[in-house]
């Protein structure tokens, strides 16, 4: 019998039990070897790894990453908030670094250790040298959104992941905080009850307030009338604004409010909506208007002409499908605010009016024939309760000290949860108010296009102050638009 070309190894009976085992520790240690490395991070690769969802929209979201130095410096009074505080300890860092920082000298060159890569590496897998008895040794400012991979490691497992998921994540409205609304102030887009210094003068109301809180607020509809009105409607309203999801909360309440209106759905646009096309109203960089709905017109409606020029004003999507929007809604759920809700219809009330205002121009022959009317008119719904606003754009002074502010008139407000006569009252509202902004938008889109089809005949240009392109106009803001 021919004998095997590798024959087997027999161990002895008497050999110790660590000697049996020795293979097995030899792979554990190997795989906690490897395990330990995994913990180290990695060189860096040549492309970035894409941000999280949730890191970008933490970054978006976040004031000190929208808003620049400048920004706070043309502050005339820094609110105390949490983005100002950001603000202060960017600035204190900075500080601190240039003043902690010796300055550097030059150091000998250190011989390097004579050891091989595998004495290296288990040098290094038992901490390295000690460090503990440098001293003068001043600590780096961490720069923000990068993050090694220790870090990461150490924020992971900083806390369960059974309380990361119980978290509920709600909507960020850092961006509207009390150094936005003075900001809003220094540039004259006077926020909703306003108290004015003493003598600076409250600018007067429009010229048509009266005849917007009749037609909106006193004359109600046959569909509300408490004889035929449907409880079952009101119930439904009310079990909608109980909803605790802001989506179904701010799509279901506004659709019972708006009722079966004569308006197609080429008028209406649901969000929350973007206002990414719109010219920056002032020269920071703020964040774009966005209006849970918005009420509008077609853009075929518009000569195309006056589309063209007026583009950035009266378009407010990067989708182009609504014209001239002169009807916002915000609504806030059970974990938004009032102020913020305010801020927002005051902002996106003057986004909208401005682009009414300067159609309503391009349908004017002269420039005497601007009226200081609203024609705009910007809603809230929190806590249960509905408030209507009408917004105007104010011009005072003359030639060239003229100046514009934006001014928020109240209209009125009604708590719509709890009683049925405040829900028809409140609802009646709501339908007067966009039945009138539709008439206001159609009749600014018909004047623009007689005076652009008479201009096209006579081969005449309409006068420039519906045009905005001079280089010190108002809308001319030195900040990038926001995309």
């Amino acid at each position: 019998m021919r004998r095997p070309s590798h024959s087997p190894v027999f161990i002895p009976i008497t050999a110790p039990t660590s000697t049996l085992k020795a293979p097995r520790q030899t792979r554990q240690k190997r795989r906690r070897d490897n395990i330990q490395r995994s913990l180290f991070p990695s060189p860096p690769a040549s492309t970035p790894e894409k941000a999280s969802r949730s890191k970008r929209r933490r970054t978006e979201s976040d004031p000190s990453q929208l808003r620049p130095h400048k920004f706070w410096d043309t502050l005339t009074r820094v609110p105390l908030c949490k983005s100002a505080l950001r603000e202060l300890d960017q600035r204190n860092a900075v500080i601190d670094l240039a003043v902690t920082t010796p300055t550097p000298t030059p150091t000998p060159t250190p011989k390097q250790a004579d050891l091989d890569r595998p004495q290296l590496l288990r040098y290094a897998r038992h901490g390295g040298p000690e460090l503990s008895d440098i001293r003068g040794l001043a600590e780096m400012p961490r720069r923000r959104g990068r993050g090694g991979g220790r870090g990461r490691i150490q924020k992971s497992q900083g806390r369960p992941a059974s309380r990361r998921s119980a978290t509920t994540q709600t909507k960020s409205s850092s961006p509207y905080d009390a150094a936005f609304r003075q900001h809003l102030i220094d540039w004259k887009v006077w926020p909703i009850n306003y108290v004015f210094q003493a003598g600076h003068p409250a600018p007067p109301p429009p010229d048509n307030l009266q005849d917007i809180i009749k037609e909106v607020c006193s004359d109600g509809r046959g569909s509300l009338e408490p004889g035929s009105f449907n409880v079952k409607e009101h119930e439904n309203f009310q079990l909608a604004h109980s909803l605790n999801g802001e989506e179904e909360s701010r799509s279901r309440t506004l659709d019972l409010i708006e009722g079966p209106l004569a308006l197609s759905t080429a008028h209406v646009k649901k969000g929350p909506v973007k206002l990414s096309n719109l010219r920056p109203l002032l020269p920071a960089n703020l964040v774009p208007g966005c209006p849970d709905r918005i009420y509008g017109a077609r853009l075929d409606n518009l000569d195309k002409s006056v589309r063209d020029r007026l583009d950035e004003l009266i378009i407010p999507t990067a989708h182009r499908d609504i014209l001239c929007p002169n009807f916002v809604v915000h609504i806030k759920g059970e974990d938004g605010t009032l102020q913020v809700a305010e801020r927002q219809a005051v902002y996106d009330g003057a986004l909208v009016a401005r682009g009414m205002d300067y159609l309503w121009e391009a349908g004017s022959s002269h420039d005497q024939d601007h009226q200081y009317h609203a024609r705009t008119i910007t809603c809230t719904f929190a806590d249960g309760v509905l408030r209507m606003y009408a917004m105007a754009r104010h011009r005072f002074g003359a030639g060239s000290n003229q100046d514009v502010e934006y001014v928020t008139h109240r209209l009125g407000s009604w708590l719509m949860v709890e009683e049925l006569d405040q829900y028809c009252r409140g609802a009646a509202a709501f339908r007067n108010g966009l039945e009138w902004a539709r008439r206001q938008r159609e009749e600014a889109i018909s004047r623009a296009n007689t005076i652009a089809t008479r201009g096209a005949s006579s081969s005449s240009r309409p006068p420039s102050s519906a045009w905005p392109e001079s280089p010190n106009s108002e809308y001319q803001s030195s900040a990038d638009p926001i995309t």
